[in-house]
């Protein structure tokens, strides 16, 4: 009977651990820092940068580490010109498992340029290769052309 008794608590310990970690969940902003004056379609990562970003850091290297459940907000702003705007239109699953509930996640009319996904259950240890698509409207001028980046995610995975 005792052993039954600590069988029960240790499972019941086991479990609020594991409500503790789905109710803890983070909200990740990443801020894509675009250089609108410059920027070229192709190679496009080249002026851009994460906050966050660590120096000599490719962005399509660049990877947030998050967990099952967290919240990840996407938004660009400019590093030329406070008059330019840039619009993070989509996410797009490009490689490995996708972290997410879709393959395209996109912008809102309600949150115009912002883009917000959630890291969905059972993706521990998953790593996705993603690409942020983009627009810059300069001075208040749309510039037609979509731009992309290419940054990845991993989720952690706890024993």
């Amino acid at each position: 009977m005792k052993n039954i008794f600590i069988t029960l608590m240790i499972m019941c310990l086991i479990s609020l651990g594991t409500e503790y970690k789905v109710l803890s969940q983070t909200t990740h902003t990443l801020t894509l820092k675009v250089n609108t004056a410059d920027i070229k379609k192709r190679d496009a990562y080249l002026y851009c940068t994460f906050s966050g970003q660590p120096e000599n850091t490719d962005t399509r290297e660049f990877k947030t580490v998050v967990d099952v459940g967290d919240k990840i907000i996407w938004l660009g702003v400019s590093t030329s010109s406070e008059n330019d705007i840039v619009q993070i239109k989509s996410i797009n699953h490009e490689g490995g498992d996708n972290v997410f509930d879709k393959n395209v996640l996109k912008d809102s009319n309600e949150n115009p340029g912002i883009v917000e996904g959630i890291v969905q259950q059972g993706t521990e240890g998953f790593v996705q290769k993603y690409k942020i698509s983009f627009k810059i409207i300069r001075n208040g001028d749309p510039d037609n052309t979509n731009y992309n980046v290419d940054p990845k995610i991993e989720v952690r995975k706890y024993n």
